[in-house]
């Protein structure tokens, strides 16, 4: 039985992550919206001080993003994401909840010859993680006096564990004959959302730390041999994970 060699492989999976985290698209885009957004005029008074008037709630979140997946394929595009969320913040730096996702995950073989019997992985999935996040201002507690310092102490790193429902539909290059054949399109697969962000508060709407918004880039690792429906080799064990980019407009209850 032939063998066809993939882009993407066990042995290369640290490589392709720190590729997917440090592309210059998305540091561009994280850069452009700190200029833009963190201004760094003396802010409305400490947002510390009001949040201190309110120092614990529950907060909804809409918004979205865009996603892109990283398994066997060479060519993954980024695909718009819905995002929901729902969290109990305990404090300006540490918080918990609950987020959904609706979205798509495509993969497509342009390699030339073709390398993949499969030629395209499109995956309309439902996703629900629980997660934590930890702010800087937990192991650093300065006195912010701008909206910049302010976005810095509330930079958070989070961690969390969840599931995903796959509706994944493959077109087929049929020029590849006699292929490994190994197939899973529909399932429920356990996730781990890493995700790195901040929360900017959005003063004088409804008062303040009332209105926020939360960029945040998020990996979630598959945990898998079916990432993207199928499996390439007899032997494969094959994981993969997803990115998203995202902004999220949160309302405190």
């Amino acid at each position: 039985m032939p063998y066809f060699p993939t882009s993407y492989a066990p042995g290369n999976t640290g490589r392709n992550l720190v590729r997917y985290l440090f592309k210059p698209r998305k540091l561009i885009f994280i850069i452009a919206l700190s200029i833009v957004v963190f201004n760094v005029a003396p802010a409305y008074g400490q947002i510390d001080y009001f949040f201190g008037r309110h120092p614990s709630g529950l907060r909804l979140g809409l918004g979205g993003g865009v996603t892109q997946l990283a398994t066997h394929y060479n060519d993954n595009p980024h695909i718009g994401c819905f995002i929901a969320t729902l969290d109990y913040e305990f404090s300006p730096y540490f918080s918990a909840g609950i987020e959904g996702q609706i979205g798509t995950l495509q993969g497509i073989d342009t390699n030339n010859p073709p390398r993949q019997y499969i030629h395209s992985s499109t995956n309309d999935f439902k996703a629900i993680n629980f997660n934590m996040k930890f702010g800087l201002g937990l192991i650093n507690d300065f006195e912010p006096e701008n909206k910049f310092q302010d976005a810095v102490k509330r930079l958070y790193l989070g961690i969390g564990g969840g599931v995903m429902k796959s509706n994944i539909a493959f077109t087929y290059d049929r020029s590849i004959t006699d292929p490994y054949f190994d197939v899973k399109p529909y399932g429920y697969v356990p996730i781990i959302p890493l995700n790195i962000g901040t929360f900017i508060d959005i003063g004088n709407i409804f008062g303040y730390d009332r209105v926020e918004i939360n960029p945040n880039y998020q990996i979630t690792y598959i945990a898998s041999p079916y990432p993207d429906g199928f499996k390439s080799t007899a032997d494969s064990n094959l994981k993969g994970f997803y990115s998203l980019l995202s902004l999220t407009v949160k309302l405190k209850l």
